[in-house]
């Protein structure tokens, strides 16, 4: 992903995602459309940008009461013809698209041991 996506990816993140996971029953934007990912329990997908998608399940709180997100798969609209393994599935955390060094796909909340 470009720095600009990258940006865009933290900002929607940040100030639509983040307060939908505090809220009680985690109420999301509807224009993030988050939802489970079909035929494979536990993970989750999110829109975002102008036609940006990623993957993410929900991990072990390393904060009390604060949600921990692993995300597994963030891709950007030039990104969306690659479609991974067979079937579309995420890669697995942190794994990036071949060939893209510049994927931020690793965790966008800060680490807190």
């Amino acid at each position: 992903m470009t720095r600009e996506q990258q940006t865009t990816f933290r900002q929607v993140v940040l100030e639509s995602l983040v307060p939908g996971l505090a809220s009680p029953g985690r109420a999301f934007e509807p224009g993030l459309r988050v939802r489970p990912l079909s035929g494979h329990p536990g993970l989750y997908e999110m829109s975002w940008g102008d036609a940006g998608r990623a993957a993410f399940s929900y991990g072990t709180e390393r904060v009390p009461g604060e949600p921990h997100l692993i995300w597994w798969q963030i891709t950007a609209a030039a990104d969306l013809n690659d479609h991974g393994p067979a079937g579309g599935a995420p890669r697995g955390p942190g794994q990036t698209r071949a060939g893209d060094a510049s994927d931020s796909s690793c965790s966008l909340i800060p680490y807190r041991p």
